[in-house]
């Protein structure tokens, strides 16, 4: 868990990829899970939306990726050790978070390219 989050945190190693959550966000604590809910601890920082993205953006980036891990149903976020509901009226934090599929961006699929092999004659 730990991991995963310190993970979202840093952002993407990729240039062509955007983070989710400001680089100024910090994690209190350790991470714990109970009974299948995560437990995250972060600064007021993990509320500041980075280039005027959906606040759910932050939140279901943390919430997807640690409810891949099988033993984690939903995640509770809390605010400077506190449960709050957050800035934003569409999300609250103040209760458990379960997954959303709908934020998950998925490929499509595309045949693969097959090169021509064959060779010239002379």
């Amino acid at each position: 868990e730990q991991v995963i989050v310190e993970s979202l945190i840093s952002g993407p190693i990729s240039e062509t990829l955007n983070p989710t959550l400001s680089p100024d966000v910090k994690l209190y604590d350790d991470i714990s899970v109970t009974d299948g809910t995560c437990y995250v601890d972060f600064n007021q920082r993990f509320l500041d939306r980075i280039n005027d993205q959906s606040f759910a953006i932050n939140v279901y980036s943390v919430v997807n990726s640690l409810t891949e891990l099988d033993y984690i149903d939903q995640v509770q976020i809390m605010i400077d050790g506190e449960i709050v509901p957050g800035n934003d009226e569409a999300i609250s934090l103040a209760s458990p978070i379960s997954r959303n599929e709908d934020m998950i961006v998925k490929t499509q699929d595309t045949p693969p390219v097959v090169e021509s092999s064959e060779q010239e004659t002379t």
